[in-house]
């Protein structure tokens, strides 16, 4: 299918959940249990874990994702971009 993924991806601030890279676009993504998409964003925002990703000529896409276990609810908030 194209796709390269990375799950675990060591930063010096922390480790990414998961990096999914196709032809044109890098996505960084944090997944948090019974918390917020937000609180993802926030926290790849937070320790930058894009910046290694904006030398690579691909677009960078954040992608956080919230589950909550008692609702049975996936979350899904994304950015284009690092901003």
């Amino acid at each position: 299918m194209g796709l390269d993924t990375s799950c675990e991806v060591a930063t010096s601030k922390g480790r990414i959940d998961l990096v999914l890279s196709v032809e044109r676009y890098i996505y960084v993504i944090e997944f948090k249990y019974d918390q917020s998409a937000q609180k993802a964003l926030e926290q790849i925002f937070a320790r930058k874990y894009y910046e290694k990703y904006l030398t690579s000529g691909k677009e960078v896409v954040l992608v956080g994702v919230g589950l909550n276990y008692k609702d049975k609810e996936l979350e899904i908030e994304w950015v284009k971009g690092s901003g």
